[in-house]
């Protein structure tokens, strides 16, 4: 077991900058926290938990504040926040076979700050409650995480405030086949999934009549996202496609069909050639439906890369990349194109009895975008070509 203690006080002056945000009002504070951490004799239980108690002042009388005007004293304000963290690992290093094993562990972590709680020691959010529970497990090489988290804020339930909630819940797996089947087979693909679930939402209804707050303007979110993947690495090959499909749910009263479905397809390969030769292939297309607006957004773009070590000293890169947006209303079209050479040498100098190492470069760029808007009839077509070169000491 440890054991922490701390005691502060401190003042900010009200002090305003040039183009910086600036503090209106004096702070003060002093307070005092304790922190436990300890853990049992195997290491597998482990506890961190912390408590603080602040006094917060914001003194009167600024003149920046009150102007002349009447205003309304600030009281000083004590509040308290704490937290609790444990996790336990259930299974440990448990032997499946001769080169295989099981682990299981778990966690916990509690946290309050209650509302107006500050202190000039640390930048805290107030008006907090969470909470999160996860399970983390490795069979055979493959890797599981469970997570769930929930949060609030207006811990007071003040009735002209809205209380927000949060509920957070997430899956992740990693599947290296190779290892889980104990084989050499290079064809054998590390798969990965996870899944998100977030939903956001107003749990009261301030009352209009004192807040002014529209009942229909109260937030409530559900968003859901699946992503898939598969990586293969034969030799010199590397392959790799991703998916995912994200759907933005709005429950909110009287928008309830201002709904998103993203989907997005990722594609990428890379080929070692030889020690001096790279080539990188990929090619992402997205397309992004708008339920409110009926209209489906379309997104397209290979990439080519190219590394070549011509010579020890001498290296050429080479990029160039396309996007292509088009929607299903056939509004616009869209079409932008980078394309990118560097050539650089790298040599060195004797000078004063030592060795400078010199780098020189030269780079060109040619950047263009094609756009045809339908709806209001408008055409775009721009080209930027740019070439510049330049050296570099290190001494």
């Amino acid at each position: 077991m440890h054991l922490e203690t701390t005691f502060m006080r401190g003042s900010r002056q009200s002090i305003a900058n040039f183009n910086v945000g600036e503090v209106v009002d004096t702070e003060k504070s002093q307070g005092f926290g304790v922190r436990l951490i300890g853990a049992d004799s195997s290491g597998r239980l482990k506890l961190d938990a912390g408590f603080v108690r602040s006094r917060f002042t914001n003194p009167t009388n600024d003149p920046q504040l009150v102007d002349a005007l009447n205003g309304v004293k600030v009281q000083p304000v004590t509040r308290n926040a704490w937290y609790v963290e444990t996790s336990y690992d259930l299974l440990k290093n448990v032997k499946l076979d001769a080169t295989r094993t099981l682990d299981l562990s778990f966690n916990f972590w509690h946290e309050r700050i209650d509302p107006q709680f500050g202190t000039i020691g640390a930048s805290v959010t107030a008006d907090q409650l969470r909470t999160h529970f996860g399970v983390n497990a490795a069979i055979a090489g493959a890797t599981v995480q469970f997570q769930t988290e929930q949060s609030e804020d207006n811990l007071e339930n003040i009735a002209t405030i809205l209380k927000t909630k949060t509920q957070n819940l997430s899956l992740n797996f990693n599947a290296p086949l190779q290892t889980i089947l104990n084989s050499n087979n290079k064809l054998l693909p590390t798969l990965t999934y996870s899944f998100q679930r977030t939903h956001q939402f107003g749990a009261n209804q301030p009352i209009e009549a004192i807040s002014g707050f529209d009942p229909s303007k109260i937030p409530d979110q559900l968003t859901t996202s699946h992503k898939f993947g598969a990586t293969w690495s034969i030799d010199t090959f590397s392959l790799s496609y991703q998916y995912s499909n994200t759907f933005q749910d709005n429950r909110q009263p009287t928008r309830e069909l201002a709904d998103f479905k993203t989907i997005n397809h990722q594609l990428s390969l890379a080929w070692q050639v030889n020690p001096r030769f790279n080539l990188a292939l990929g090619y992402n297309f997205t397309s992004a439906q708008n339920f409110e607006q009926s209209i489906i957004h379309f997104t397209s773009s290979p990439t080519l890369n190219i590394s070549w070590v011509m010579f020890p000293d001498l290296t050429l890169a080479f990029n160039y990349n396309r996007t292509d947006d088009t929607d299903s209303l056939n509004q616009k079209i869209t079409r932008a194109t980078n394309l990118e050479a560097l050539l650089t040498w790298q040599f060195k100098l004797r000078s004063f009895g030592r060795d400078i190492s010199v780098s020189a470069f030269i780079r060109y760029s040619r950047q263009s975008t094609i756009a045809h808007d339908r709806t209001f009839n408008l055409d775009t077509d721009a080209t930027i070509q740019t070439v510049n070169a330049g050296l570099s000491f290190s001494f």
